[in-house]
């Protein structure tokens, strides 16, 4: 709903949450350039009839020779599985193609999971010998459908490429548009989605809402004495250090004002993260003022907050501000930030039983002298000291299975249980923490349920309910076709052909291979 009382007053609404699909990460497609060999591509399928052959060619180009046209153009096709696609989204394609002769090719991305969705497609005309300089290829394409299992593709059966004639593919990139970052982008919902917010501290007083126009207003009846005594915000955005967000929003203010609107980290202390000041003089009835810039991240966070600051110093009281078609574009999308290296304290990471013995083990930093001789430690929990003692060198050669130096640390003397224990070592001016672990007795009692619950999430040819396995691990019944799965005689087109009931069971890996040893 909307409220529909006007400006004079809002009431605070409390949302739900919603699920929405987002672009994943910049270029979708992986190993594009086929660099070091085809994988994850898969080499063409020779079904149909079609067969030939394939392989990645001196200049680094995947090359396909077809020797049998066989009777459909998917009978032989290359392709990419496990995309992710929004309905909707614009998603811009490019790639380099060279052919022996004048082809015209399907290139297509579908959803075949559990019958045949179509995502988007054109026939390319290719003309570049393969010896001369390549065509380059750049379109753009609206999906036509959500999926998170899609297939990238192009079709080269069914005489499409004639018979003895070869096409090659080089440098192919599925680009998904920049993600919003923000959930409360449009107000459509008529409600504050979490993690949106609308914050009023130290005695800052007001209200807030979306009004009839779906702009969410800000009534500042007192703004408190701090600049962020009132302030709009969403939490929990992953800001990455050096990455540059492009922002946008239609603002609109009953008086001149100006914001503060940054990203922060206020988790464990304060981090700056990015911002500026934005000045606003656009009348409530009238067009918005439309404010724009570009932000670089100077830090990584995973509990950022993005917020405007509307308190002492910023809106008077009495003053109402609107927002609308907020952007903070990411232009990687959800590309997730390198992994900062582990610590040199490793523990097991489940952790320890109380009476069982209890070793860590400590890689000493590259090039630190003195290697052969002890380190101290102290085991902490929380904030206490439990225990302390120093390190004991495992040998004085680089260990052979890890290619470390390293020392080992027993504190099998400790049997309190606890949950939040750290390993802390000294290493001259430094100290490195290890990760928290616990000791008890019952660190182990959900393995065996673990175990089982492997049965159900792996099965083939059966929906995962979301009910049994939660929303992330759901998914639709896979591979229902395989009920009739012709051998290898049909497709060799020898003797011994054959169908097969190979519907059910369950996978090997993230590969969807079945085998009958596995099973």
């Amino acid at each position: 709903m909307r409220l529909t009382t006007g400006l004079a007053r809002f009431v605070v609404l409390v949302g739900v949450f919603f699920f929405q699909i987002t672009s994943q990460a910049a270029n979708l497609i992986e190993n594009g350039g086929f660099e070091g060999g085809y994988f994850p591509w898969e080499p063409p399928g020779w079904w149909a009839g079609g067969n030939g052959s394939y392989g990645v060619d001196g200049q680094g180009r995947f090359c396909t020779t077809i020797t049998a046209v066989g009777s459909a153009n998917w009978g032989a096709q290359l392709r990419q599985q496990g995309i992710s696609f929004a309905e909707g989204e614009t998603y811009d394609v490019s790639l380099k193609a060279w052919s022996s002769v004048p082809v015209n090719i399907e290139m297509s991305a579908t959803d075949e999971s559990s019958g045949f969705v179509w995502i988007f497609g054109t026939r390319l005309d290719i003309n570049a010998p393969l010896s001369g300089s390549p065509q380059e290829i750049n379109l753009s394409f609206t999906a036509g459908a959500n999926t998170e299992v899609g297939i990238f593709r192009f079709l080269l059966g069914g005489g499409d490429v004639p018979l003895n004639e070869t096409v090659c593919f080089d440098d192919i990139a599925v680009e998904a548009p920049a993600v919003n970052l923000l959930t409360n982008s449009t107000f459509d919902e008529g409600v504050l989605l979490p993690p949106g917010e609308i914050g009023f501290y130290e005695g800052s007083a007001g209200s807030a809402g979306v009004d009839a126009e779906g702009r969410y207003c800000i009534i500042a009846d007192d703004p408190g004495p701090n600049p962020w005594s009132l302030q709009y915000r969403e939490n929990d955005i992953t800001y990455i250090n050096g990455r540059t967000y492009e922002f946008s929003a239609d603002v609109w203010s009953s008086t001149p004002v100006s914001m503060e609107i940054s990203g922060v980290d206020e988790n464990g202390g304060f981090t700056w993260i990015f911002g500026s000041n934005f000045n606003v003089d656009a009348p409530l009835g009238g067009p918005p003022q439309r404010l724009s810039a570009f932000f670089t991240a100077a830090a990584d966070t995973e509990t950022g907050k993005f917020r405007f600051l509307m308190g002492n110093g910023h809106v008077p009281a009495g003053t109402t501000v609107c927002l609308d078609n907020l952007a903070l574009l990411d232009p990687q999308g959800s590309e997730e930030p390198e992994l900062p290296p582990p610590p040199p304290v490793h523990v097991n990471q489940l952790g320890y039983l109380p009476f069982a013995s209890k070793r860590a083990t400590y890689a000493l930093p590259e090039g630190v002298p003195d290697a052969d001789l002890p380190r101290s430690w102290i085991l902490m929990l929380g904030d206490a000291v439990i225990t302390s003692g120093t390190t004991l060198p495992h040998g004085t050669d680089i260990d052979s299975a890890s290619g470390d130096r390293v020392h080992i640390v027993d504190f099998s003397s400790v049997t309190t249980e606890g949950d939040g224990y750290t390993l802390v070592v000294n290493e001259a001016e430094q100290s490195f923490t290890s990760e928290p672990f616990a000791i008890g007795a019952d660190i182990y009692s959900q393995l065996k349920y673990d175990a089982l619950a492997y049965f159900y999430h792996n099965r083939s040819g059966t929906p995962i309910l979301a009910e049994v396995v939660g929303e992330t691990w759901a998914r639709p019944a896979g591979h229902l076709s395989d009920s009739a799965v012709e051998t290898l005689a049909c497709l060799d087109g020898t003797e011994g052909c054959v169908t097969l009931d190979a519907g059910g069971g369950w996978y090997d890996a993230g590969d969807h291979g079945k085998y009958v040893v596995n099973g």
